[in-house]
């Protein structure tokens, strides 16, 4: 498209299809989804404006394809446009339109079309959408601050967001409103800018320019400034691009900055600093941006990882079942003492605590052989820094804890759900946690007597069969079968043995009830299968119900009725 003053008025030239007399009728044209103006909205709008609105009354003239010429002004006699159209004296590529007696101001001349603005392409990226499959051209420009949508001029970004832009856009999947001055979705315009700037490694010198350096509690970190349109975007929806990534992580490389977190984060600023790293505060919204760069917890936890000669994290799961109920034992004191801090297993000979991250690192050493104590120790440390700030050792703030958190610790195993939770810890049950017993037993609980209430809670058994004596006709109770798995993983080995052995409970009671096998073998057999012997008397009762111990959810849960 061209724009050219001549003596006479303003020429607008293009090279298009051409334009029939449907282009000047109320109501759409079928356009292709990738081509501007789907309802023909900006050709009438612009001809009501010069012919009617605009206080001086201006003829249009368009020439086009095929030798059409077309005329137009307003009839107020009729209060309508009149359209009218003849042949052409020299042919025409395209359409050319004249605005006679109209000059266009300088400053709207080189706005209109992203070319004659003389913006700088910064970046490109061709890509469609699932509306439309035809894959078109968006373009990042420089200097900044105007938005374009298929080549044209819509409005300054700011003007529609409230926030300056670093650079300026021509895009071709932003919906406008009927005005065409203002988006239809502040959300579609953030998405279709993220899309772009996620393949434009010259989003740098934006970020540059916000990198504000500030100070914490003495501590040197970054701050980028929210001042440009570009840093409110949300960029999730983005496939920022590995050149992206790479130009990103160089410009950090240049300010030394090592992690980076969101807004506020100065528990991460600090816990960086500790380390010796540099943080970097951003939007949560650019995130994607910065992921070559570790987050602020992740570099912590690489630092701790080299703090101690091999310091590296433990996979739980791969533990013994009764070294993770004592695992838990530590975390129900924790849970009771400073909820917020985590517990967390290492390899290595020595346990620590981190008041940055607000984490006990437990090795497995000590885990290994019980060592009470040193988990004592660390949660005093955390404890301590939860009341009085700091809490490193030989200090009277540590003793003070350590009294306070021994104390505690005390009064936990008072109460009887705790000590029934802890009892179960011991047993290998590795997700205890302190309940009452109608929550432990749910609709279990009124079969039982309260020895049985009393035996179960604190050593829960696999199952728990309920059946009706086929000679008395009266219910009862029958516990049967060890709960703890042996092997690793504790959570998997053990539904596979709740269903290896129901299985087997099952073959055994058919066998029986057809009479292939006898009492005694029958108890041989049960006993085989670590099964309770008593339940030779509920082989041929009526049906059995069946209620398990779920070692996940630290209940028992009914399974299955057996007939």
């Amino acid at each position: 498209m061209k724009i050219e003053e001549g003596r006479f008025g303003t020429w607008i030239k293009d090279r298009g299809k051409g334009i029939t007399y449907k282009a000047f009728m109320l109501g759409g044209e079928e356009k292709p989804c990738e081509m501007r103006g789907a309802y023909g909205e900006g050709l009438k709008i612009g001809l009501i404006w010069f012919t009617a609105l605009s206080g001086t009354p201006y003829k249009t003239y368009f020439s086009t394809r095929g030798g059409v010429v077309f005329t137009c002004y307003y009839s107020e006699l009729a209060d309508a446009l009149v359209i009218v159209f003849g042949k052409s004296k020299r042919p025409v590529a395209g359409t050319h339109v004249f605005l006679r007696r109209y000059f266009m101001p300088k400053d709207m001349y080189e706005k209109l079309y992203y070319k004659a603005a003389k913006l700088k392409p910064v970046c490109k990226k061709v890509y469609s959408i699932s509306k439309c499959p035809k894959e078109m051209p968006n373009l990042v420009l420089y200097p900044g601050g105007l938005l374009y949508v298929r080549d044209i001029y819509v409005n300054e970004i700011k003007e529609m967001i409230g926030k300056p832009a670093w650079f300026s856009y021509n895009l071709w999947w932003v919906e406008l409103e009927p005005n065409r001055v203002m988006v239809n979705s502040a959300w579609n315009l953030s998405r279709e800018v993220g899309q772009v700037l996620g393949a434009c490694p010259g989003i740098t010198s934006m970020i540059e320019d916000c990198l504000q350096e500030e100070e914490y509690g003495g501590m040197k970190y970054y701050m980028l400034e929210d001042k440009y349109y570009e840093t409110s975007v949300d960029y999730s929806g983005a496939v920022v691009a590995p050149k992206v990534r790479e130009a990103v992580q160089r410009l950090l490389k240049n300010y030394k900055i090592t992690a980076y977190s969101g807004y506020g984060d100065f528990d991460g600023v600090g816990a960086v600093a500790h380390e010796g790293g540099i943080c970097l505060l951003v939007p949560e919204e650019m995130f994607p941006l910065f992921r070559e760069l570790p987050k602020a917890s992740e570099f912590v936890m690489k630092s701790l990882r080299t703090m101690v000669e091999g310091a590296v994290p433990v996979d739980e799961r791969t533990l013994d079942a009764f070294v993770r109920g004592r695992l838990q034992i530590w975390r129900l004191w924790k849970d009771d003492i400073c909820p917020e801090a985590k517990i967390e297993v290492i390899k290595g000979e020595r346990s620590f605590y981190r008041s940055e991250i607000n984490t006990i690192f437990m090795c497995e050493n000590d885990l290994a052989y019980y060592s009470d104590e040193s988990c004592i120790h660390e949660l005093s440390h955390a404890h301590g820094t939860k009341r009085y700030g700091t809490a490193p050792d030989l200090t009277e703030n540590f003793e003070k804890a350590l009294a306070e958190v021994g104390r505690d610790i005390s009064m936990f195993l008072t109460n009887r759900a705790n000590m029934a939770a802890v009892e179960r810890c011991i047993t290998g049950c590795i997700h205890a946690t302190p309940k009452i017993t109608d929550e432990f037993f749910g609709d279990l609980k009124p079969k039982l007597t309260e020895t049985q209430i009393s035996d179960l809670i604190n050593s829960p058994l696999m199952f728990v069969i309920v059946y009706k004596s086929p000679v008395t006709d009266v219910e009862r109770v029958c516990p049967s079968s060890p709960t703890l798995a042996h092997k690793p993983v504790v959570e998997d080995t053990y539904d596979k043995y709740v269903k290896e052995r129901l299985k087997t409970l099952i073959n055994i009671k058919n066998k029986f009830l057809r009479e292939e096998i006898g009492t005694g073998e029958a108890r041989e057999q049960l006993d085989k299968a670590k099964l309770s012997t008593g339940l030779v008397e509920a082989l041929d009762a009526e049906r059995l119900d069946i209620y398990f111990y779920d070692i996940k959810k630290d209940r028992y849960m009914w399974l299955e009725r057996v007939k």
